[in-house]
């Protein structure tokens, strides 16, 4: 560790992992559970199911429920209300405590403003996954709220004394599109728990294909839908696991039925047990993602832990490609592509066991621990 001091840290996240399932609060988790064995940790969040309603312990960090949580999400978009109830809510806690640190999640922003205004002393941090352009603002909320989330997201920038890319590729776009300076960044990409994914078995049900991951437009999973369609005339009895809950739910299961996949496809919502995901993982072949928004993609780095090759889209506003190296396969968000790719890996053993070996040597790199580390070099 850094020093021997020990440092009372805020974590701001609305929301919080393991009663919501996502790649932010999963690596506010997995870094501060384990910086807890050395600092005082605490999370302020809102009130999930399943969750203590008073302030209650965690792996080490203490958890302050500090208002009621509710839906998120309307129309598949994210609501302003909910991240304002949760703005609001932050500010006497930050009144009450001295912290020598407060750590923001990025996402929805309106936290860090009073995280700015009644930090005391503290060191403002903001963990960062992705950099919206002004264009997909204005295509995600409308011109005139998407205008303003812009200005947010570039003033939220000025507030803080450290920023923590999730990767190079969401750095590069700090610098580049918010103009934000090179000496105030600092990378820490997310990761996995290699030592627990490595003991955990297989499970009995079996895939071909598998995809992890919130189900919204920016996923494409209509795409990985029509693109099972096009492998089917070639494997009619390939399978294809899609785990995942969200707004776009519906469309895609009327898609599959469309399509007459009920007998390919299986939809299953989040599950509760982190070991069950992986042992679905590890109990397929192969890890598709059609998404064209990664700020990086923990579940990329999982898969490939499980020893599942990758095939993923390249795009500008994705982080995949500095993350899958020569562990899978990059495409064009183009259905015919991606069957060629998928039918490739699945009827090549030798080739499947070869971009495996590498996937699993890439993902020792991402362990928490040593990420953990990393983030503590700054504290």
């Amino acid at each position: 560790m850094a020093g021997s001091k020990k440092l009372k840290i805020a974590v701001l996240i609305d929301v919080l992992y393991p009663y919501m399932v996502g790649g932010g609060q999963k690596r506010m988790y997995e870094i501060y559970s384990r910086l807890a064995k050395k600092h005082d940790i605490h999370f302020f969040t809102m009130h999930w199911k399943g969750m203590p309603k008073k302030v209650f312990k965690l792996d080490g960090i203490t958890v302050h429920p500090i208002c009621e949580g509710s839906q998120l999400y309307a129309l598949g978009r994210r609501k302003v209300m909910p991240s304002l109830k949760y703005a609001l809510a932050i500010i006497p806690h930050l009144i009450k405590n001295n912290f020598d640190i407060i750590d923001c999640n990025e996402f929805p922003f309106l936290h860090i403003i009073p995280a700015r205004f009644f930090k005391k002393k503290s060191r403002l941090w903001i963990t960062w996954h992705e950099v919206w352009k002004r264009e997909y603002w204005a295509e995600y909320a409308g011109n005139f709220i998407g205008n303003f989330g812009y200005l947010i997201q570039k003033i939220c920038t000025g507030f803080a004394d450290r920023i923590i890319p999730v990767s190079e590729h969401t750095k590069k776009d700090l610098v580049e599109l918010i103009r934000v300076r090179k000496d105030k960044l600092f990378v820490v990409p997310n990761g996995v728990n290699v030592s627990e994914i490595k003991k955990t078995k297989a499970a009995k049900e079996k895939s071909d294909i598998i995809f992890i991951g919130r189900l919204i437009a920016e996923k494409n999973v209509d795409s990985l839908i029509k693109t099972v369609d096009i492998v089917r005339r070639k494997i009619p009895e390939v399978k294809c696991t899609i785990i995942g809950e969200g707004p776009e739910l519906d469309d895609l299961l009327r898609l599959r039925d469309e399509l007459k996949l009920q007998s390919n496809i299986k939809f299953t919502k989040f599950l509760s047990k982190y070991a069950d995901v992986v042992s679905l993982m590890k109990s397929s072949k192969v890890f598709v993602t059609a998404s064209i928004r990664e700020g990086f993609g923990i579940v990329i780095i999982e898969a490939m832990a499980c020893g599942l090759p990758v095939i993923a889209v390249d795009h500008p506003s994705s982080a995949v490609s500095e993350i899958i190296e020569d562990g899978g396969i990059l495409s064009k968000l183009d259905e015919r592509e991606l069957s060629k790719h998928i039918i490739t890996i699945l009827k090549d053993r030798k080739k499947r066991k070869k971009l495996s070996v590498n996937a699993k040597r890439i993902s020792e790199k991402y362990d928490w621990k040593l990420l953990s580390e990393s983030l503590d070099k700054l504290v």
